[in-house]
């Protein structure tokens, strides 16, 4: 319609202009658009790569000085992160995570399950040290975790997963982190 009604140059190089104004102001808001998804949410954790990428996200939930709960299930999994009133200085982004592919168990062991916790500012900045005054506890609760099971944690020093303390009993674990981590929950051969 606009080209049937254009007389001269003047009115083709005004809608030229609008034309141009129109395509500058959408490609500007795509690049914004794209740049806020891209910052959302948690940030890779620091450090070297963890060996099965711990990248699946479980559940991710942003908890205050108050307190409060991340209660989680992923297949016949439970997972239960606990942070009591006061340990929390500033809000922290909780996010539990499992590897995508893992095999990295030692010969001598039984991988039984492996999960991480993230911890993220509300902007998405990940918290490198400790995020709290006091340990937290994170509760996992399967069948498949037998008696005899324990856990190890990824050390980014020694890139290997080490052995870590951990309360243990048929068909639950509980370990206490006050940073982020990757566990994995192994046991032994039978």
């Amino acid at each position: 319609m606009y080209l049937s009604r254009v007389r001269g140059n003047e009115d083709m190089t005004f809608i030229l202009q609008r034309v141009a104004l129109v395509t500058s102001t959408v490609g500007a808001l795509l690049a914004v658009t794209a740049a806020a998804l891209a910052a959302y949410g948690p940030s890779p954790p620091p450090g070297p790569p963890v060996p099965g990428g711990f990248s699946v996200v479980i559940a991710t939930k942003t908890i205050g000085s108050a307190g409060g709960q991340l209660v989680a299930k992923s297949g016949g999994t439970r997972f239960v992160l606990t942070v009591r009133r006061g340990v929390l200085k500033r809000p922290v982004q909780f996010t539990l995570t499992k590897p995508g592919r893992l095999k990295v168990a030692p010969s001598s062991v039984r991988f039984v399950l492996g999960f991480g916790v993230q911890a993220n500012l509300p902007t998405g900045k990940a918290i490198t040290g400790s995020f709290g005054r006091t340990p937290i506890p994170i509760t996992v609760s399967s069948r498949l975790i037998a008696k005899n099971s324990f856990m190890a944690a990824w050390s980014p020093t020694r890139h290997r997963f080490v052995r870590v303390s951990a309360t243990v009993h048929k068909g639950t674990v509980t370990v206490r982190t006050r940073h982020f981590a990757e566990f994995l929950i192994l046991a032994p051969k039978s």
